[in-house]
């Protein structure tokens, strides 16, 4: 809360993972962060935090970087790139990578670590993510983890196709 009561802070960047965020989300002061909105970007571990501010103060934040990304020129450049288009109101486009389905898609990207959105199922900080492309990263999990994950949802409503 500190950060977001600062002036001075412009955005909150985590330095890495974020283990135990879920912890802060009865900490934070909701209303103030909707009323004083910053910058907030992280990954992985990171995603109960983000999600809890989208859940209660309706702050979009960053997936992607943390501040151990961005160790090298082109990371740095990357970030530089995306946070300014997203000032100017502009998409960032992915110029690389095969599509598995061909096709457009339009809906708020909402998403994150796997585990951490199913932590968050059923509680007050799980977001709405009824009309959303769902955004999902895990690293080093085996493949049964993440289709019991992905059948979890499933199975409480939370349809997922896959393609």
């Amino acid at each position: 809360m500190n950060f977001f009561k600062d002036p001075e802070v412009k955005a909150l960047i985590a330095t890495g993972g974020g283990y135990g965020s879920q912890r802060l989300l009865p900490l934070l002061d909701y209303d103030f962060i909707r009323a004083h909105p910053k910058i907030v970007m992280g990954f992985s571990d990171t995603t109960a935090l983000q999600l809890g501010l989208l859940k209660k103060a309706g702050l979009i934040s960053y997936t992607g970087f943390t501040l151990a990304d961005t160790q090298n020129a082109s990371s740095e450049s990357l970030l530089e790139e995306t946070l300014t288009l997203s000032l100017l109101g502009k998409p960032y486009e992915i110029k690389e990578g095969t599509p598995m389905c061909l096709g457009t898609v339009q809906g708020p990207l909402i998403g994150g670590n796997l585990d951490l959105i199913r932590a968050l199922i059923g509680t007050s900080y799980q977001p709405n993510f009824e009309g959303s492309i769902l955004l999902i990263e895990e690293v080093r999990q085996e493949p049964y983890k993440i289709d019991c994950g992905l059948s979890q949802r499933n199975r409480l409503g939370k349809h997922i196709f896959l393609i």
